[in-house]
C-alpha cells in the first residue's frame, strides 16, 4: 500500500529505489553528531512474563532505526524503569508516562484512563489518534494534533531484513512441499490463549502466526499473503502498510478504544470487527490506508536539541568479574550519578539521602551475579552506624550497616534478574547521613552518608 513522503505518495517498491530522500534533518550543530562518547536513550517497552509480544518489541527497534538513519549517534535501552527520561513510542502505553518522559505516537489504554499523573512535566510529541488527544487535552496537557502509530514505519525501515526474513520462510515451505499462506490470521497476544479453538478445520492456505514471534518474522508473513484477519493490532497496522485485503477480527479482552483512535488518526472510520474467524472470512475488508507520514517524522523527539538533553545519558560500560578502583576511572565516568559528589582521595561520597548507582554491560550476563562494594562512613557522626538501603523496581532488595569508627568493608549485595538490555539502575537509600562540620571534623557542610572506593560485579556467586 502506497504511504507517503514529503507529501508524495510512495509505494514500497518505490521506497526501496528512492528511501528517505525528503526526510527531516536534525536540528543540530554538526559537532553534536560526534559524541565523545556514545550516549543512551531510554525507550519504554513492555514485555509479558513468560515471552514477547511482536507489537510490543517494535517501539525500540523503530527509534534506533530512526537514529541510524538521522545519523543519531545513540544506544536505545528497552526498559520498564522510571528511574530516567525515557521516550514512549508505539502502544497502549500512556499511562506508564512520568516527569520528563516524551509521548510519540503511543495511545491511551482504556484500561488506565485515569492513571495519568495531572500536572506532571510529560512532553506530548504526538499521539496514536485523536481520542487520546482529546482526553489529554481533558485532562489540560499540550497535545498536538499530530496522529500516527509509529509501527507504520517499521515495514520500510526494516525493510531489507524482512524481504531477507521472507526469502528464508519461502525457501523452508518450498523445502518441505507446502505453499505460503494466502490467508494469516493474528490473535491479539490476550486472544492468544484461544488458539485451540481457533484453529478448527480451515481452508489449507490459512495460517495462524503467533504473536510472541519477533516482529521481522510477522512483518514477512504479511508482506507474502494476499488477506490478512487481525484482532493484533500491529498486526492490522503491517497488513495497512503492505496494502493488504484486511478484516479485523473482534479481540476477546482488549475494548474497541485503540482500534478506534488507530483508525481515526489515519482519517478513517473504525472498521466493523467481526467476533469469530468465521464471520471474519466472510467479512467486509477495511479501507485502504492514505497516510503521510512527514509529520510523524518531523516530531521525533530526538530531532529536537533540547529533548535530546533531556533524554540522553551516558551509562558506564562494566564487564563482569572485573573490579573497578573509583580513583581509576576516567573523569566525569562512573557509575555513580545521581546523589554522589566528584570524586575525590579515590573515593566518592553520598551527598543526599538518595543516590543512584547505575551501569549497563557490554554483554548482558546469563548467571546469577553480586555487586560489591568497598564502603566506609565518617568516623563521628548522628548515631552509631549508617543504614544502606538497596532498592530496585521500588523495592527494598538489600539492607547493611556501616560502623562508624571501623575500618571500610565489602559489601556483598545479591542482584535481580538482568533484563536483556544489560542495563541496571539501582537506587540506594542512606540514613543517618551527618555534617562533618556539626562533628568536629572540618568545614564540610555537605551531609554525608557512605563513600565508595571500589566495586565489582561478580558472576556464579
Amino acid at each position: 500500500m502506497p504511504s507517503t513522503i514529503g507529501g508524495r505518495i510512495l509505494s514500497m517498491s518505490a521506497w526501496r529505489t528512492r528511501p528517505l530522500t525528503n526526510w527531516p534533518s536534525p536540528n543540530m550543530p554538526s559537532a553534536r553528531l560526534r559524541l565523545s562518547a556514545k550516549m543512551n536513550v531510554y525507550v519504554y517497552s513492555w514485555k509479558p512474563a513468560t515471552s514477547i509480544n511482536f507489537g510490543d518489541e517494535i517501539g525500540p527497534m523503530v527509534v534506533q532505526a530512526l537514529c541510524r538513519k538521522f545519523k543519531l549517534d545513540y544506544d536505545i535501552i528497552p526498559t520498564v524503569l522510571s528511574t530516567h527520561s525515557k521516550i514512549l513510542a508505539i502502544g497502549s502505553i500512556l499511562h506508564e508516562a512520568k516527569d520528563d518522559d516524551v509521548v510519540w505516537g503511543v495511545g491511551v489504554n482504556s484500561k488506565h484512563r485515569s492513571v495519568l499523573p495531572r500536572n506532571a512535566n510529560i512532553r506530548f510529541n504526538s499521539v496514536r489518534g485523536p481520542l487520546t488527544r482529546f482526553m489529554m487535552r481533558d485532562q489540560g496537557f499540550d497535545c498536538p494534533e499530530v496522529y500516527g502509530d509509529p509501527g507504520l514505519l517499521f515495514p520500510m525501515l526494516f525493510d531489507e531484513q524482512i524481504r531477507t526474513r521472507r526469502g528464508q520462510l519461502e525457501k523452508a515451505a518450498q523445502a518441505i512441499g507446502v505453499p505460503m499462506p494466502e490467508t494469516i490470521v493474528i490473535p491479539n497476544i490476550n486472544d492468544d490463549r484461544f488458539l485451540p479453538y481457533f484453529t478448527a478445520p480451515f481452508k489449507d492456505n490459512l495460517m495462524f502466526i503467533r504473536p510472541n514471534l519477533d516482529p521481522i518474522t510477522v512483518a514477512a508473513y504479511i508482506s507474502a499473503s494476499k488477506r490478512v484477519i487481525s484482532s493484533s493490532l500491529h498486526g492490522l497496522v503491517f497488513a495497512d502498510v503492505y496494502g493488504k485485503a484486511i478484516t479485523r477480527m473482534a479481540s476477546q479482552f482488549e475494548a474497541d478504544f485503540k482500534y478506534t483512535d488507530y483508525y481515526e488518526g489515519t482519517d478513517r472510520v473504525a472498521p466493523r470487527a467481526y467476533r469469530d474467524l468465521k464471520s471474519s472470512l466472510d467479512g467486509e475488508l477495511v479501507a485502504p490506508l492514505v497516510w503521510n507520514p512527514e509529520p510523524l517524522l518531523r516530531a521525533f523527539p530526538l530531532l529536537d536539541p533540547a529533548l535530546r538533553d533531556v533524554l540522553a545519558v551516558n551509562l558506564f560500560d562494566v564487564e563482569e568479574n572485573k573490579c573497578y578502583q573509583v580513583a581509576d576511572l576516567p573523569n566525569g565516568e562512573g557509575p555513580f550519578t545521581t546523589g554522589w559528589a566528584k570524586p575525590e582521595g579515590g573515593a566518592v561520597w553520598s551527598v543526599d539521602q538518595w543516590t543512584d548507582f547505575e551501569v549497563l554491560f557490554k554483554k548482558p550476563p546469563t548467571s546469577p551475579l553480586t555487586l560489591r562494594l568497598n564502603v566506609g562512613t565518617l568516623p563521628k557522626g548522628t548515631g552509631g552506624f549508617v543504614v544502606f538501603r538497596v532498592v530496585h523496581g521500588g523495592k527494598v532488595i538489600d539492607t547493611h550497616r556501616i560502623m562508624r569508627n571501623e575500618p571500610s568493608k565489602i559489601i556483598e549485595i545479591p542482584l535481580p534478574h538482568m533484563p536483556a538490555s544489560g542495563e541496571l539502575s539501582l537506587r540506594f537509600k542512606i540514613e543517618n547521613a551527618s555534617k562533618p562540620v556539626e562533628h568536629g571534623m572540618g568545614d564540610d557542610v555537605r551531609h554525608l552518608g557512605v563513600w565508595v572506593s571500589s566495586f565489582e560485579i561478580a558472576s556464579g556467586t
